[in-house]
């Protein structure tokens, strides 16, 4: 006897659809491909535009697959336990502290989940602090349309990622670290001369004190220090005296 109510034989679970979430916000897990060959990629972004974006980049290679979409990042823990994605890609408008701890967290927790970072911001500092917390690479947003594929295949193989651009910056930086300290400033110590380097490598106060074996604290004190030798009264002041130094 036929179904007059459709195929008897429909998967309903691979047919795509939109799940309500705990926090109200909604997560959409996308058709999935059968082929073990591609790559499953969650997109992390509140930006409709960016996921949209996102989708057409993906959905033009074969090696690819967006398996789901999640608007907010108290969801996205949950997303990657039921959605196993390869790659996660989060999509950071502003670098803020809760988006460093998303990459950090999400490193800890599923240390096998690669993590790119596409940012609005196009600044050397901020990739340098993704990469260190565990993402596998850095993109801005104004490179996506030429350079997403490449960075996917990229760290879909475990390796880092960023732009040339910023890589030649990341660069410069560690070597201005380095002469920052061998050019001597009149009454700074040897000590207040390699902060100096730091800060103009762009590293906070405690990535310094990891650098120093020292607290952050004993960090702050040197600052203090240094801005009343140099005469400066903010520790903005005070960077943006070291990475004019070279």
């Amino acid at each position: 006897m036929s179904n007059q109510h459709g195929p008897a034989n429909l998967d309903v679970e691979r047919c795509t659809k939109i799940e309500k979430l705990p926090f109200g916000r909604w997560e959409t897990p996308v058709l999935q491909s059968d082929s073990p060959a591609k790559q499953r990629v969650l997109v992390v972004s509140g930006c409709p535009a960016f996921r949209a974006e996102l989708n057409r980049i993906v959905q033009c290679e074969g090696d690819f697959v967006v398996c789901g979409e999640v608007e907010t990042a108290r969801t996205v823990s949950m997303s990657v336990a039921r959605l196993n994605p390869d790659i996660a890609v989060l999509h950071f408008e502003s670098e803020t502290v809760n988006n460093l701890a998303l990459i950090h967290f999400l490193r800890t927790k599923y240390p096998a989940l690669r993590i790119l970072v596409v940012s609005d911001q196009n600044d050397e500092v901020c990739a340098e602090r993704a990469l260190r917390l565990g993402a596998n690479g850095y993109l801005p947003r104004t490179e996506m349309a030429h350079e997403c594929v490449h960075a996917l295949r990229v760290v879909a193989r475990m390796e880092a990622y960023t732009t040339p651009a910023i890589a030649a910056r990341m660069l410069k930086k560690a070597h201005t670290a380095g002469q920052a300290s061998d050019k001597p400033v009149p009454g700074l110590t040897r000590r207040e001369m390699k902060i100096l380097g730091l800060l103009a490598a762009g590293l906070d106060r405690t990535e310094i004190a990891r650098r120093l074996h020292v607290t952050p604290r004993a960090v702050d004190a040197h600052c203090v220090i240094l801005r009343r030798k140099l005469r400066l009264r903010t520790n903005e002041a005070l960077k943006a005296y070291a990475s004019g130094r070279v």
